[in-house]
């Protein structure tokens, strides 16, 4: 979704090759003047990974150019060994359980690997991982 991108898209099932790009790589509007909105919904996916895939290994996401919407029920599945490639920190609200304006919201994540929380989201810099616990 390029350039604020401002709609919904629902139930959606995803198979990657080894060699291709982001499940998702979500531009903000990159306008100044905040006329546009670019407000997403990003809902219901299944992602499927390569098995032993080391060609690309941070498949799993980029959300930059303060990109603003939400993106909730996502499984991951086969990618062990992935990882997110970015979230970008200007617009991320990590404690955010209503989509709001110029809000970068994520909810109801699940991962199925062997990879630890912290691996995935090790290309996260300035991010919190909120869960139901607290910060992670």
């Amino acid at each position: 979704m390029d350039e604020g991108y401002a709609g919904t898209i629902d139930n959606v099932a995803v198979q990657m090759k080894a060699s291709g790009d982001n499940i998702f790589e979500i531009d903000g509007t990159e306008d100044s003047t905040d006329e546009r909105d670019g407000q997403f919904t990003l809902k219901n996916v299944t992602f499927i990974g390569v098995a032993g895939n080391t060609e690309k290994t941070d498949q799993l996401g980029h959300w930059k150019s303060d990109a603003t919407g939400t993106t909730e029920n996502v499984l991951y599945t086969t990618m062990d060994g992935q990882t997110i490639e970015g979230i970008d920190s200007d617009t991320y609200d990590a404690s955010a359980t209503e989509n709001a304006k110029n809000k970068l919201i994520f909810k109801n994540f699940q991962f199925a690997t062997t990879s630890t929380l912290a691996a995935i989201l090790a290309n996260t810099t300035g991010t919190t991982v909120m869960h139901q616990h607290g910060p992670l």
